[in-house]
């Protein structure tokens, strides 16, 4: 058989070889049931990508007894604190820094078991006083100088020589009389004071119920055999509220202003200036408007204080401290007094 040709089965006629259906019957030549599919390869199973690798957290740490040591590192950091404080209050205190002494330390002295002590006017003892302070003081020029600009050239309501007594006494806290003031030669001071109070020379009314006021004087240190305690110059006011307040001038230059109630007197001012030879004339100004006092020495402003007093009483009083107990060797000349009530034009 030619290999180029099949048979038709069904109709035995020769056919190509290739063909699918008889041309001649049309017996179909190919078996048309598909072939079974070949089974797909088997797919080798892809691994999962590794990941971070998970590291479980470690066990907590159980801290036994922590308080104990906070406890001991709060007592120790305490022990250091207080061992520098220590150090440091024992340097300020040898240097002077911590508690500054006062240039004139003196003790307070106590009053007679058989003296009888009234409450006013008060006698002032003298108590500690602050840090001194410099000479000029700008609260005292402020409101000082504008007062006495506006008294300028006009003529004091008040004036006194001294040439004679008009009508001066003392008063001690206890005792008021005539006798314990000396009006003579142009001067006045106090007949004697002791070591527990001082006199206060007043003048008699109206003078003594002026509520506002400006007061110069001149004051001098007699050359004397002098007291153990230096001696003070010294003035007093009473501006309301029961209240009294008092300037001291000592011979060594310090001064000291305080507000006195039931005996006693804290600074308001302390500060010091030259000192003052004996027989040298000091000029004090003193100045009371409203609760607000300025004393000048020598037309310098020292002092300057403001009480919020709502009962304002009145007056001024000379009290010379010598605390011997014998006549005052200090002496006041030249008084003169402005009733500022009739000054117009004050601040």
């Amino acid at each position: 058989m030619n290999p180029t040709t099949q048979k038709c089965p069904m109709c035995a006629e020769e056919i190509p070889a290739k063909a699918t259906a008889c041309p001649f019957c049309g017996t179909r030549l190919v078996d048309e049931t598909p072939a079974p599919p070949a089974p797909a390869p088997a797919r080798t199973p892809v691994p999962p990508r590794p990941g971070p690798a998970q590291v479980a957290p470690p066990p907590p740490v159980r801290r036994k007894n922590q308080w104990i040591w906070w406890l001991v590192g709060g007592g120790i950091a305490g022990l250091c604190l207080c061992a520098a404080l220590a150090v440091g209050g024992v340097l300020l205190y040898q240097s002077g820094l911590l508690f500054p002494a006062s240039p004139l330390a003196e003790p307070t002295f106590s009053p007679p078991e058989e003296a009888t002590v009234q409450p006013e006017p008060t006698a002032p003892t003298r108590t500690k006083t602050p840090v001194p302070t410099p000479t000029v003081n700008a609260p005292a020029q402020a409101f000082g100088d504008p007062i006495l600009a506006a008294i300028e050239g006009r003529p004091p309501h008040i004036t006194d020589d001294f040439s004679r007594d008009r009508g001066w006494y003392g008063f001690d806290g206890v005792t008021q009389s005539a006798d314990m003031v000396l009006v003579h030669d142009g001067v006045i001071q106090a007949a004697g004071d002791t070591q527990r109070v001082f006199t206060h020379m007043v003048m008699t009314w109206p003078y003594d119920e002026l509520d506002n006021y400006a007061v110069m004087v001149e004051a001098v240190f007699l050359a004397s055999g002098g007291s153990a305690r230096d001696r003070e110059i010294g003035i007093c006011w009473w501006p309301g509220d029961e209240l009294g307040e008092r300037f001291l001038l000592r011979e060594s230059g310090v001064f000291e202003g305080g507000t006195c109630h039931d005996r006693e007197c804290p600074a308001f001012i302390f500060g010091h200036m030259a000192p003052i030879p004996a027989g040298e004339t000091v000029s004090l100004t003193l100045i009371h408007l409203r609760g607000e006092s300025v004393v000048y020495v020598n037309g310098v402003p020292l002092a300057y204080h403001k009480l919020a007093i709502t009962d304002y009483s009145s007056g001024f009083s000379l009290c010379p401290h010598t605390y011997d107990g014998k006549t005052s060797d200090i002496v006041y000349d030249n008084l003169k007094v402005w009733n500022l009530d009739l000054v117009p034009g004050l601040p």
